[in-house]
């Protein structure tokens, strides 16, 4: 869903502008659902090929001493910034169908 938002509207200049950040906050959201969903079970592929090494083994979820700060960090700076520029387009657009 981000990729399609950021497509859709040509966002650029943020820190989407590479692909891992995009790909760490997917592989967090995934590490959140397999523990929410799944009780820290890696069930599906599509799961097992969203997740790095370093946060699963034997099947399961791993969460290391620091992933929490990483995922805490990683979400407040990036998901920060694109908050923000989804604010900005909708506020442009409000303009534009006011003129």
């Amino acid at each position: 869903k981000i990729y399609f938002i950021i497509k859709k509207f040509g966002f650029k200049q943020l820190p989407f502008d590479h692909e891992q950040p995009i790909d760490l906050l997917g592989e967090i959201f995934t590490i959140r659902n397999v523990i929410v969903h799944h009780d820290g079970i890696i069930k599906k592929e599509v799961h097992e090929k969203a997740i790095y090494a370093k946060h699963k083994k034997d099947g399961t979820i791993v969460i290391t001493d620091n992933s929490i700060d990483d995922f805490i960090h990683r979400i407040v700076i990036h998901m920060g910034g694109f908050t923000k520029r989804i604010d900005d387009h909708l506020e442009s657009c409000s303009h534009e169908s006011k003129v």
